[in-house]
């Protein structure tokens, strides 16, 4: 069985040091996720969990996903290493996910395009690609995507 660690931060924007672990062969969260005493229900299209006296809001998860061919990133993905063969990584909407990071690596000997959906940019851009050993890191501002990072 895999896991994966979640940070939340509490919807008032508070830190809070929480992680929350679940299968990623499933993909999902289990529907209550006990703390101490308390049972929180946990929303698991969302990564959202409440009760009846705090909200705790997704801010990052750590993945790992090595993929050869197009793909469209999710909540699920963080870390991409393209790993070979030419192709695009579409970044979902910036719209929503405000401070949602990716992690796109191209490792492989062909070239990776990140393209962007709804006429949103990426610094300006509607793509960016990468080269071989090339990495980008990229957040959403809630309208676009920044690059907080590219080596």
């Amino acid at each position: 069985m895999a896991y994966r660690t979640l940070y939340f931060r509490k919807e008032d924007g508070s830190k809070a040091a929480r992680y929350f672990i679940f299968d990623t062969a499933a993909e999902l969260l289990t529907s209550t996720l006990v703390v101490g005493d308390i049972a929180y229900t946990v929303d698991t299209k969302a990564y959202y969990i409440a009760d009846s006296t705090t909200t705790w809001a997704f801010i990052a998860g750590s993945s790992y996903l090595a993929i050869t061919a197009l793909r469209t990133l999710d909540a699920t993905d963080s870390t991409v290493n393209c790993t070979a063969n030419s192709f695009t990584v579409t970044l979902p909407t910036a719209v929503g996910i405000t401070g949602r990071i990716y992690n796109i690596k191209n490792s492989g000997t062909g070239t990776t395009t990140i393209a962007t959906t709804s006429s949103q940019t990426i610094d300006g851009q509607l793509t960016q690609t990468l080269i071989q050993y090339a990495c980008i890191t990229v957040m959403s501002n809630n309208a676009n995507w920044i690059i907080t990072n590219r080596i």
